[in-house]
């Protein structure tokens, strides 16, 4: 069995016609079927059901695309990984979303061009869906993130969980207040949060549930795309937000308060290949942990075994 053979059979199982998976793979269509048929007596079933006009999937031919994909995404991948390492260009890009930014992740970038000052360390903000297509690409080594990634193809390794914090406005009733702030303080007032989507839960999610196991009603939330912009919001009277811990370093004019409930925290994940146990993947996870210790920051440090 062939990748060639694959590709083709992936071709025609996704144009359910001969003739546009022929025009798909710029060939003709007498030698696409011969590799199709070769495929099936290798096998030993049919794959297709062959009608008049169309054709459809057997269920063997169901349960063959599936695995067959995949294959053909690893090895692409696998391609990917060896021209890298390859390469004489000397090069790690790391993808990050903007919260990241806030915490350590500049003072890994520094560690990083000093212990290895003949490689271009390159960062590139980009959300959870934009790392996943940039990892299996190639055109990232490592992403932080929020999201967990569910995919077979990549590791994702929670680094910590980092606590949230409650900002208002300086002239708030809250602002005064010495103790940590409750949920049930906070059900009269205009949450401003990050925009919920479909995926996995971001904290944002994790915050609706907290509230929902109180039996609390849920604040009116305002949806922001940018929590940078929702402080400044705040800052101005337009409600309170409730942000990553490491967003403390912006002062827009705002007060922060720890929250009463310290088990509310956002994930921090760091996302890679999986099977990728370069050099630079090992020496970011060795400073990240040393910086942890360094500053006394509770984690469980977990590293893939092949590590």
């Amino acid at each position: 069995m062939e990748l060639k053979q694959l590709e083709f059979f992936v071709a025609v199982a996704e144009e359910l016609s001969f003739t546009k998976a022929a025009e798909r793979l710029f060939i003709t269509q007498p030698p696409l079927s011969r590799q199709i048929q070769q495929l099936e007596n290798e096998i030993g079933t049919l794959l297709f059901i062959r009608k008049a006009r169309s054709i459809e999937l057997t269920e063997a031919g169901t349960f063959f695309y599936k695995h067959a994909k995949t294959l053909l995404q690893r090895a692409e991948e696998a391609k990917l990984m060896t021209r890298r390492i390859g390469s004489t260009q000397k090069e790690f890009k790391l993808g990050f979303v903007g919260s990241t930014l806030f915490g350590y992740l500049p003072q890994i970038i520094g560690r990083l061009r000093s212990q290895y000052p003949d490689f271009n360390i390159i960062l590139e903000e980009m959300g959870t869906p934009h790392q996943i297509k940039a990892l299996k690409s190639g055109e990232i080594e490592v992403g932080f993130g929020r999201i967990p990634i569910e995919d077979p193809t990549i590791t994702t390794i929670v680094l910590r969980r980092e606590p949230l914090v409650v900002a208002t406005p300086v002239d708030h009733h809250l602002a005064k207040h010495k103790h940590p702030i409750k949920l049930s303080e906070l059900i009269n007032e205009t949450l401003i949060l990050s925009r919920v989507n479909d995926r996995p839960p971001s904290y944002t999610g994790i915050l609706f549930e907290a509230f929902q196991k109180r039996q609390l009603p849920i604040p009116t939330v305002r949806e922001e795309s940018d929590l940078q912009f929702a402080l400044g919001l705040v800052s101005v009277g337009e409600g309170i937000s409730i942000v990553p811990a490491s967003y403390q370093k912006i002062r827009f004019n705002v007060i922060y308060h720890s929250l009463a409930d310290d088990s509310l925290a956002a994930a921090i994940n760091i996302n890679f290949r999986k099977g990728d146990n370069s050099e630079l993947i090992k020496e970011v996870f060795k400073i990240i942990y040393s910086l942890y210790d360094r500053d006394g920051i509770e984690y469980h440090p977990e590293t893939p075994e092949y590590f």
